[in-house]
């Protein structure tokens, strides 16, 4: 019902501006007329659309030079047909179009009883019935039947345009490309009378209510009608013509105008009970299968989820080319996908309660991306793949192929080539992944900037699984108490290696391509290249772990790096990603994503010491204190300086950016920062130390 009343409001428009549009013809033309209606509706439409030329394929581009030369031709070519013609014979001609429009894509007797009585209605109301057809003039009939195949043109290509351009953006550029053509024709005949006040205002309100206006409502109208009911419903627009005359002028009507009328209104409801409304962005399409009778694609069984949720996006501004090939889940709550810049590639998936995609973000760009219950910043870039209970805050990217699950965080630029396998993972600002990268359990930092970043070369993989099948392998590459203040070396891992875990690495250390890492390096800025192991046999005893120390003291030190880094996020990182209510969402993803790895980290602890045998008295402390070991684990915290607050505080104030704050930190401030954040690290690994004393950890 919704678009069968927005084309009677666009029908009611127009034929209100027609009788301006009358008016100003007798002193600018026709040509002029029309120049005047586009190029003012331009003017008008300008600041609602807020248009943009970036962010548009060549295909966009197509569909709006379509209805450019649909447009630019429905407004001049039936004008020069009228001067030739009758009115009701212009009219009929014309109306040939959307009607053969409507036949072609009827498949039903009801659609074809409707078209035959909207063309009878037509014709007994404009008057046709009475008109010399043994005299007209050949040329002006064929203007126009050209005219209605313009208007055909007209209708297809807005809706193609309404499905991939937000908004009215599409429809705007069209106006304003017809306009260049049209407006030198209009002073080509009517010369500087065209710019009199008087013309102008007239033809301002002739553009709002001939042009602006009805297209604006027909644009939105063809989102949810198809073409052929659009064409049966243009019937209405003679006979609506006929009763404002009637109404309003006083101007008789004959009988057959009256039955004409009738004719039309019943053509109207046949279409409207017959449900051939588009609801959403289903049109109707039936294919034949090779098992039996034509099906209908757009049943209820085969549509995609969340037609009306795809509908609404795109009325809001959100770009979706291919709507039909979206998925969006019942659960996901569509006020937490930003409608400025957001741009959703076909086939993609929305699912999830939790989900949040923030202004500028790119879904789908390379092929079809999954994302459930993830948080975007703004421009994310997610070129194709899945991913689930992740974070990716202000200009992350991936490329296609992804798999990024739960506990991962994408701090600020960090960005993965294609086929990046992720979990339980933290990369901090700017750090990138070459290609078919597998990390589980790691965070790695270093770098001050996209050109100065951390980098893992194609190829790489840290082992995070042990023949125990514990996974207790977390690494650290870098730490975050120096990480966070974005001024240190960045690290390099070479491709066609990895690590085995739990490593350890200074900020600046290089590990050459092809080797494995398998021990720590603590110093900053050190070249390793680690020779490949003798090959060996040796029994090997299950859960014997001859480096439990050494194990049990990386973890510790990774969760301390966790409590250091959740502590930044609460008490520093709050400050900027409070502005509005996405980054506000967005924020508290990474918090739960913290909060999950930690959890990730302590279940991986339990099962280990569940299989450690006392076979000393340090183990047999961690079995039987298991317990108390597993709470001194518990997050870490202590209050920020309050000289860094205030100072973080005033700058999210004015608008600043967050790394540009970071990274303007005199030295003070960021022997502060190294300062409390290593005290929270400390603090964890004490506790921890304190339960099993009588097992040494390595710190």
């Amino acid at each position: 019902m919704r678009g069968a009343i927005l084309v009677f409001m666009a029908i009611l428009s127009v034929q209100f501006g027609g009788a301006f549009a009358a008016t100003l013809i007798p002193h600018v033309g026709a040509l002029g007329t029309v120049a005047l209606r586009m190029s003012l509706a331009a003017l008008v439409l300008a600041p609602i659309v807020r248009p943009h030329v970036k962010g548009h394929s060549r295909a966009d581009w197509m569909r709006v030079l379509a209805l450019t030369i649909a447009l630019a031709g429905m407004n001049t070519v039936f004008y020069f047909s009228l001067e030739r013609l009758p009115l009701g014979v212009a009219v009929t001609a014309e109306f040939l179009g959307p009607l053969g429009m409507a036949a072609l894509g009827s498949r039903s007797l009801r659609d074809w009883l409707a078209i035959l009585l909207a063309l009878c209605g037509v014709v007994a109301v404009s008057g046709a019935l009475t008109a010399d057809w043994a005299h007209l003039d050949l040329l002006g009939l064929v203007l126009a039947l050209v005219a209605g195949v313009f208007w055909a043109l007209y209708a297809k290509s807005a809706q193609l345009v309404g499905m991939s351009w937000s908004k009215l953006e599409g429809l705007w550029w069209a106006i304003l490309l017809s306009s260049v053509v049209l407006v030198p024709s209009g002073f080509a005949t009517a010369g500087t009378r065209l710019v009199e006040p008087y013309h102008l205002l007239t033809g301002a309100v002739v553009a709002v209510t001939s042009s602006a206006l009805p297209y604006s409502l027909e644009m939105y109208a063809l989102r949810h009608i198809d073409t052929t009911v659009y064409g049966i419903l243009t019937g209405v627009e003679p006979a609506v013509a006929a009763a404002a005359g009637f109404f309003i002028l006083g101007q008789n009507l004959t009988g057959s105008q009256m039955l004409g009328m009738a004719f039309v209104v019943t053509a109207a409801w046949l279409v409207m009970a017959g449900g051939r409304q588009r609801e959403g962005l289903g049109w109707q399409q039936r294919t034949t299968t090779s098992k039996g009778p034509s099906m209908d694609v757009n049943s209820r069984v085969l549509e995609p989820r969340g037609l009306e949720k795809v509908a609404k996006l795109i009325e809001r501004g959100v770009r979706i080319p291919n709507p039909l090939t979206i998925d969006i889940d019942e659960a996901v709550d569509i006020d937490n996908i930003s409608s400025d810049g957001v741009v959703i590639g076909p086939g993609c998936r929305i699912r999830g309660r939790r989900t949040v995609i923030s202004a500028g973000c790119i879904l789908g760009d390379e092929a079809p991306m999954t994302i459930q219950d993830c948080q975007l910043g703004t421009e994310v870039k997610l070129k194709g793949g899945f991913a689930q209970d992740a974070v990716f805050l202000d200009g992350a990217s991936m490329g296609s192929g992804a798999h990024v699950r739960g506990g991962t965080i994408l701090e600020e630029e960090a960005n993965g080539a294609h086929t990046v396998g992720l979990k339980q993972t933290i990369l901090m600002p700017f750090v990138t992944l070459g290609s078919l990268i597998n990390f589980c359990d790691v965070l790695l930092a270093g770098g001050t900037s996209r050109t100065n970043h951390s980098e893992v070369g194609s190829s790489y993989i840290h082992f995070n699984f042990t023949p125990d099948g514990d996974k207790t392998t977390a690494s650290l590459f870098g730490d975050v108490p120096r990480g966070v203040l974005l001024d240190r070396h960045p690290i390099f891992l070479g491709g066609q290696g990895g690590a085995v875990g739990p490593v350890t690495t200074g900020f600046g250390t290089v590990v050459g391509a092809g080797s494995i890492l398998r021990d720590d390096v603590p110093e900053d800025d050190q070249l390793v290249l680690p020779a490949p192991p003798a090959t060996r046999q040796r029994p090997v005893t299950p859960n014997s772990y001859s480096k439990l120390n050494r194990i049990i003291a990386h973890n510790v030190s990774y969760l301390g790096n966790l409590s250091a880094l959740e502590a930044w996020y609460r008490q520093i990182r709050r400050l900027f990603m409070s502005r509005d209510r996405l980054s506000g969402l967005v924020w508290q993803g990474a918090l739960d994503n913290l909060v999950s790895a930690r959890k990730e980290r302590v279940k991986r602890l339990e099962s280990l010491i569940g299989k450690v045998q006392p076979t000393d008295a340090g183990r047999a402390q961690l079995i039987d204190d298991r317990d108390a070991f597993l709470s001194s684990l518990e997050t870490a915290d202590s209050p920020a300086p309050a000289e860094i607050v205030r100072l973080c505080g005033a700058a999210a104030n004015s608008g600043a950016n967050y790394l540009d704050v970071i990274q303007s930190f005199d030295e003070a401030a960021r022997n502060q920062v190294v300062e409390w954040l290593g005290k929270i690290v400390t603090a964890q690994q004490d506790r921890a130390q304190e339960v099993v004393d009588q097992l040494p950890l390595p710190f």
